[in-house]
């Protein structure tokens, strides 16, 4: 029942089943804490790997013009996403998710593990439709290129969600979009 009169308060609030965060009072307005101040605790409670990626990456590198609307976090398997007050997290789903390279970033409550530049950007051509378009992912790499190494980019490549094409087998079956 405490807990009940907290959450009616706006003092608690729970993103998910069974998991409770305090909110301070200065974010009592979200109705909840930032997705990056909960996401790495509540991850670890239900013992999954992640990473945040795309937008929400980006932003960190550097590289996002606007703020992301979601949390964005790759798993490797489907969940369904979270929407408590004004905090929307989106989850995704990422085969080979513990290959793909991530860095720690430091928050008052915990340390998001977030994809690397390289793969951030591997990621965004991969989900363009996750991240508002090819058009928008077109500008958020032309921000985000300054910070990627070469050498780290070949080594996301391998692990990159990227659409393969059989450019020689469909040229060898007359494919009407590759025979000029």
């Amino acid at each position: 029942m405490a807990v009940n009169r907290l959450a009616r308060q706006g003092a608690v609030a729970s993103p998910a089943r069974g998991f409770y965060v305090i909110v301070p009072p200065e974010y009592r307005a979200l109705g909840c804490l930032p997705a990056e101040q909960f996401v790495p605790s509540l991850m670890t409670s239900l013992g999954l790997p992640y990473y945040a990626g795309l937008l929400t990456a980006a932003r960190y590198h550097g590289a996002a013009h606007q703020r992301p609307q979601e949390f964005q976090v790759f798993l490797d398997r489907r969940r369904r996403p979270i929407a408590y007050g004004r905090v929307r997290v989106a989850f995704m789903v990422r085969k080979r998710l513990r290959d793909v390279p991530v860095q720690e970033f430091n928050t008052p409550r915990g340390a998001p593990r977030l994809s690397t530049p390289e793969a951030t950007a591997l990621d965004m051509v991969g989900y363009q439709h996750h991240a508002g378009g090819l058009d928008h992912v077109a500008t958020v790499l032309s921000e985000l290129a300054e910070r990627l190494d070469p050498k780290q980019l070949v080594r996301a490549a391998d692990t990159a969600a990227l659409p393969r094409l059989d450019v020689e087998r469909r040229l060898a079956d007359g494919h009407p979009r590759l025979v000029a």
